[in-house]
């Protein structure tokens, strides 16, 4: 992922929001080359979006990033937490429990920072699952157990003081934010737009330098007819209708007027599935994994999850549109190309 530095990031959001009280902060996570945007706003009161991971380097940075703004993480009185994954909530009850700051989401991504032992248990035992099921060797599904395990202890559960609804104006500063669902990346993804400024936050939805990838999820915890790729790329054309003059996501540079990153996104996707058929149209039947070699050949193990997550996608989207069938008895699946 390319990152940007504060400085460069800081000279946009003075220009493009200036006097609004909105910063940039970066945080280091223990994922070697990932870092991860927070943002502070001054008024009404001293808020975050999203927090780093649980991690004593994370929190150093942040607070010593704050040291010349006036604050530190004491003075922290809002946490808003866009989605629920570690590296935008792991540090959300350390903060809380130093400053006393409440912790904002909304009812899903609840569910998960309140629960998150049991949340992890249950997702744990679904990814092996679901990677048996696509083929994946046993020694890889082996090792991303153990990454797995490695990387939840970089968050703890935390109380939600308030549960925010799809729709709801949060008043920051001079701004006044409405929260607006977009699902794709997770099915719980939500970004917050001021409508007058054109300006949003945007979690992991909007990302500068790559796409967001569709993870996976427990089938349960869907809403019925719940396909990642058609939610993203709906997602993505309501955000490119929205007009915004400036993007703030949770990774990377901030974008000014990102219709023509939305556009490259939308692009992107109907590509990977058209290349997703080109590959599962070369055998009579192929897993997901098999797949996943042929799209990513020199693949990082630590990415592997990352990459069967987004075939599947697709594969799902194509099953719907009945283009691809799944022999789903098999284990693992095996899909083929109707002819």
């Amino acid at each position: 992922m390319k990152e940007t530095g504060l400085e460069n990031a800081e000279r946009v959001l003075t220009d493009l929001a200036k006097g609004r009280g909105i910063h940039l902060l970066e945080a280091p996570t223990p994922v070697p080359g990932l870092r991860v945007n927070i943002y502070f706003v001054e008024r009404p009161v001293p808020t975050l979006i999203d927090a780093p991971m649980k991690d004593v380097l994370s929190l150093a940075e942040l607070n010593e990033q704050l040291q010349p703004l006036g604050h530190s993480l004491n003075d922290i009185e809002v946490i808003i937490v866009t989605h629920p994954h570690i590296d935008h909530f792991g540090s959300a009850a350390d903060i809380a429990e130093m400053s006393g700051a409440q912790v904002w989401a909304t009812e899903d991504t609840a569910r998960w920072l309140e629960n998150y032992d049991s949340e992890c248990l249950e997702e744990e035992r679904f990814q092996r699952a679901f990677l048996d099921r696509a083929g994946v060797p046993a020694d890889l599904i082996a090792g991303l157990g153990q990454y797995f395990q490695f990387l939840k202890e970089f968050a703890c559960p935390v109380r939600v003081s308030r549960r925010l609804g799809v729709g709801e104006v949060i008043e920051l500063d001079s701004g006044r934010f409405r929260l607006e669902h977009v699902p794709g990346h997770t099915p719980w993804c939500v970004m917050m737009v001021d409508d007058s400024k054109k300006i949003a936050f945007t979690g992991d939805f909007l990302l500068k330098d790559i796409s967001s990838n569709p993870l996976v999820q427990r089938p349960w915890n869907l809403p019925d007819g719940y396909r990642s790729i058609e939610a993203y790329a709906s997602s993505l054309r309501r955000a490119a209708g929205m007009g915004l003059a400036l993007a703030l996501p949770g990774h990377g540079e901030v974008m000014r007027d990102p219709r023509e990153r939305i556009s490259t996104l939308l692009g992107f996707m109907n590509a990977r599935t058209k290349q997703v058929m080109d590959i599962l149209g070369t055998r009579p039947d192929m897993t997901i994994y098999e797949i996943v070699e042929g799209i990513f050949p020199e693949l990082p193990r630590d990415e592997i999850f990352l990459a069967v997550s987004e075939v599947f996608a697709h594969l799902d989207l194509l099953e719907g549109k009945g283009v691809v069938l799944r022999k789903s008895e098999s284990v693992p699946s095996r899909y083929t190309l109707r002819r």
